[in-house]
């Protein structure tokens, strides 16, 4: 399974070209903006955040989960090359993720070659669980009866560790998960996620 996960992907920039050995030119992304739409200045930055990608890649559609069926979503994801879940609220994006079974139209997605792109939330939600992050995220805006998240990877993704707004947050975030398995990255990182190997850029 292939995942490329991110704080952001606004400021990455041309190393996003050098890190994937395809050539995202070639390649086709359906883009899922869900756990964005949760937040009110959503307006101020997923456009930012979604250029980096739509500007490099052949096809760039947007595709939102919520109130969504599985069959809805594993059609929706026919014929793209990448997964890409943007940030935003990652209480809100779990709920939506649990509610159309997003996980498993995932893996058989990647069964099929496909890749996951995940910034923020997007990445936060392909470890085991997400309720680390409630210093930065607001879990009144979902309803979840449990935490666990996709489980894609065996270690916690903590985003933003030198953001200007989320650094102090996230500091105590992560001097309350010292005995755990942790990445986390500032902005201009990005984790690759490919098999047994595990590389940050």
């Amino acid at each position: 399974m292939k995942f490329l996960l991110a704080s952001t992907f606004e400021i990455l920039g041309d190393k996003i070209d050098s890190i994937l050995e395809e050539d995202l030119s070639q390649l086709s992304v359906l883009c899922i903006p869900t756990a964005a739409y949760a937040e009110d200045n959503h307006e101020e930055w997923l456009e930012v955040e979604m250029a980096q990608i739509r500007s490099r890649v052949q096809k760039f559609e947007i595709y939102d989960i919520a109130g969504k069926s599985r069959e809805e979503v594993e059609q929706a994801v026919q014929g793209f090359d990448v997964i890409y879940v943007t940030g935003g609220n990652t209480y809100y994006l779990l709920e939506q993720i649990n509610h159309c079974d997003l996980k498993s139209v995932i893996i058989e997605h990647q069964k099929n070659g496909g890749i996951y792109f995940g910034s923020s939330a997007g990445a936060i939600v392909s470890g085991p669980r997400i309720d680390f992050v409630e210093e930065m995220d607001d879990p009144s805006k979902a309803n979840l009866e449990n935490f666990e998240a996709m489980n894609f990877i065996d270690f916690l993704f903590v985003p933003h560790v030198d953001h200007p707004i989320f650094k102090d947050k996230i500091s105590k975030i992560l001097k309350n998960l010292k005995k755990e398995t942790v990445v986390a990255l500032n902005d201009n990182q990005a984790l690759l996620v490919d098999g047994n190997i595990v590389k940050i850029y």
